[in-house]
């Protein structure tokens, strides 16, 4: 008996070391995620999603960023030093001239409504606890803008609160093209109209500088302005994968009085969905 205590444990101390050794390496099916043994080793199947991970869906503000109508761009008179350590100043100072509707940005619903501006429910006014949570992409069909019947052909569940559509502005890779192109993916009034009558959702990102198609411009804003949905414009949803949920965060400056802003976006995901965060 004395014998065999000793033994068994030479055994179990064998088997622990022989499964340490065979989790420093992925298996030949997988991807590993970290190359190192001092932590946690994440793997995944070939084929299968990426893991979560944090993604920048804002454009950058530069000179060649699309601006509305223009076949130009930006341009790079947008910014300029008021401070230069070249000519003597002791330290870097930029200032910026922009239209609050430049690049990645968010509408509050006095962009089309004159009530709501006259009543100021502008863009510093936004519910912060609508512009931070889950969000659903889908990806629309090449080919169409998106009308009432895209809409309906989407199924959204009832618990999607913030919907982000990935559109042929992706794959034309527009918010990267200087040039205004003017048929771009939007809404049209009556695809507006569906998403704000028949869906719980409150905040719609899309990939394109508006949201609303060239020429229904009006008319696809003022049916989410509405009901209060509120549209984020010029996102970069090109790494975002169709029919996957995201933590969003998009966050609106914080400017007083006007009806709209730039704004920096990010996600995180894809996940399963997450859960909402308490008001």
């Amino acid at each position: 008996m004395h014998l065999l205590l000793p033994l068994a444990l030479a055994c179990l101390l064998l088997a622990v070391q022989a499964q340490a050794n065979g989790m420093c390496s992925a298996p030949p099916d997988t991807e590993a995620a970290s190359s190192s043994c001092g932590g946690p080793t994440l793997t995944k199947k070939a084929g299968e999603p990426q893991l979560a991970r944090l993604i920048d869906i804002s454009v950058e503000i530069a000179p060649g960023l699309p601006t509305w109508m223009s076949e130009t761009g930006l341009g790079s008179e947008y910014t300029w030093l008021v401070a230069d350590m070249t000519k003597g100043d002791p330290y870097y100072s930029s200032q910026i001239s922009l239209n609050v509707h430049t690049g990645t940005h968010m509408d509050s619903p006095a962009h089309f409504v004159q009530e709501e501006y006259n009543g100021g429910i502008t863009i510093e006014k936004l519910d912060l606890n609508d512009l931070v949570g889950p969000a659903l992409v889908i990806e629309v069909p090449a080919g169409s803008n998106i009308t009432a019947a895209v809409v309906r052909s989407m199924n959204l569940p009832a618990d999607c609160v913030r919907l982000l559509l990935k559109t042929q502005n992706s794959a034309k890779d527009l918010m990267h093209n200087p040039v205004f192109e003017s048929d771009y993916v939007g809404f049209t009034g009556d695809g507006a109209r569906y998403l704000a009558d028949h869906t719980n959702v409150k905040v719609v990102g899309i990939d394109g500088l508006s949201i609303a198609a060239y020429d229904e411009n009006v008319a696809g804003h003022r049916a989410l302005f509405f009901k209060h949905i509120i549209p984020v414009e010029g996102l970069d949803l090109r790494e975002l994968q169709d029919g996957r949920w995201y933590n969003l965060t998009c966050l609106p400056l914080k400017l007083k009085g006007a009806e709209g802003a730039p704004a920096r976006c990010i996600a995180y995901g894809p996940t399963e969905r997450p859960m909402e965060i308490p008001a």
